[in-house]
Formats: C-alpha cells, structure tokens, sequence
C-alpha cells in the first residue's frame, strides 16, 4: 500500500509504456529531420545543427519511460506475490538475499540467510 491505496503498478506502466513510445518515435523523427541529404536546400539541411539537442533530448524521453515502465513491472510482481502469501507459506520457506556490503575499501555483494 502506497498513500492508502494498492501499489499495482498500472500507472507508472501506462505513463512508462507512453513515453517509451513517444521517445522512440520523437527520436526517430529527429533523427529523420535533422539529417542532411545531398541537395543542400531541403529542410533536414536547414535544422541538421539541432541535431546535437534534437536527439538526445527525444532519448532521454525514451529513457525515461523505460524506466518507469520496468518500476511499474516490478510494483506489479511484487503486489501479485503478496495477493498469493500466506502465512503458513512463512513457515515453511527458507529465505535469503542478495544484499550490498561496503567495506573502506570498496563495495561488493554479500549472500545471507535466515534459516
């Protein structure tokens, strides 16, 4: 539960998948309108300087709304195992993790368990 309500995840995969869409296709449309073909007059000519900002700009969008998307995923895994928990299931499974560890000279990975 999030501010009173389930966390599904449904929105930030509908904004995700939105803006993943139109990042890719504002990235593709820039790169089409800011490339410069052999007459020097036409219009990709013209705007081929914005191309520096044009397209980074529309991939970071793209970015974006990936990463939401993989957030809003992973809300909706998370939720859909804690519909299926029960409390005798608690019982019965051994858990462990995957967990940072950071030493003063340097990080890395640990594995602990509670059994």
């Amino acid at each position: 539960m999030i501010a009173g309500k389930s966390a599904k995840g449904k929105g930030m995969m509908i904004a995700g998948g939105v803006l993943l869409a139109g990042g890719i296709a504002g990235t593709i449309a820039s790169i089409f309108l800011t490339s410069c073909p052999e007459p020097a007059n036409t219009v990709g000519c013209k705007y081929e300087p914005h191309r520096t900002l044009a397209v980074p700009i529309a991939a970071s969008g793209a970015l974006v709304g990936g990463l939401l998307l993989a957030v809003g995923v992973g809300y909706g895994v998370r939720y859909k195992r804690w519909q299926r928990w029960k409390p005798e299931d608690e019982k019965v499974i051994k858990q462990s993790a995957l967990v940072p560890t950071m030493t003063p000279g340097g990080a890395g990975l640990g594995y602990v368990g509670r059994f």
